[in-house]
This record gives C-alpha cells, structure tokens and sequence, in this order.
C-alpha cells in the first residue's frame, strides 16, 4: 500500500499549491514555442504518470508532484492557445463552457480512480491518468503536425 507519514504529503500537497503561482512567470520565461512546450510537458507528464504504477511510495510521491505540476502547466499552455484562437466577444464563454466540461469530465475518472484504488491498490489505479496523459501526448502531437501544415 502506498502510505507515508503526513508530513510528507503535506510538503508534497504545499509544493503542488505552490505551483499553482508559478505557471504564469514560468511560462513566460520559457521561449520555447508554445507547442512544442505542451509537447514536452504531456511528454514528461506521461513518464511520471507510468512512475505512479510502480508499487514504491518514494517513486510514487515525487511522481504525483511532477504529474500535477506538468497538468498546470499544461492547462495553462492550452489555455493561452485558446485565447490566441477564440475572438475576444467569444472568450468568456469559451472559457466558462470549456472550465465547466473540464469539471464535468474529471468528476468521473477521480470517482473511478477512487473505487479502484480501493478494490485494488493506488499502483493500479495510477493507469488511468497515465492514459489520459498518453491521450494528451498524441493530441498534442497531432496538433503540432497540423499546425505546421498550416503555416506556409
């Protein structure tokens, strides 16, 4: 089973809170170019989230906070493409449509995460957002090779 004492997890949970601030001045710091950052992300992502199914809770830990770190991060980058494609009279309620079906297809995968962390363990569990994140990584993918087939 995957326990450790609570100080732990409540300097993995303060690190992840505290990234949350960081995402804007990171993301502006980088130059890379914005699909090529979420590529990299949902990339290293996904590598962290394959670490979760691994049985050890010092693998699995620092795995979850580079995991929630990359998603922020990654929702950001994806946010800022959104307002760059969306027009300005629009944007709003995009944005609100868009954070409401993001809700609305979390609340599932955590309700699943949960009963099969129960039934089995953590580790197995761990495979559903590993696969979302795989998901993420292809998109993010297709989407890099889209947009260069736009560009002339």
């Amino acid at each position: 089973q995957l326990s450790l004492p609570v100080v732990l997890f409540g300097t993995a949970g303060a690190f992840m809170l505290s990234s949350i601030g960081l995402r804007s001045p990171l993301l502006n710091r980088i130059k890379m170019e914005r699909h090529r950052l979420l590529l990299l992300v949902a990339v290293v992502s996904t590598v962290f989230s394959l670490l979760l199914t691994i049985p050890n809770r010092w693998i699995a830990i620092p795995s979850m906070v580079f995991v929630v770190f990359g998603c922020m991060v990654g929702f950001l980058i994806v946010g800022t493409l959104q307002q760059q494609m969306i027009p300005s009279k629009y944007r709003a309620g995009a944005n609100s449509v868009l954070s409401t079906g993001t809700q609305l297809i979390f609340i599932p995968f955590s309700v699943g995460f949960g009963a099969i962390s129960q039934m089995k363990s953590v580790s197995d569990a761990a495979w559903i957002p590993a696969g979302l994140l795989v998901v993420a990584s292809v998109a993010a993918l297709k989407s890099m090779k889209l947009d260069k087939n736009t560009v002339s």
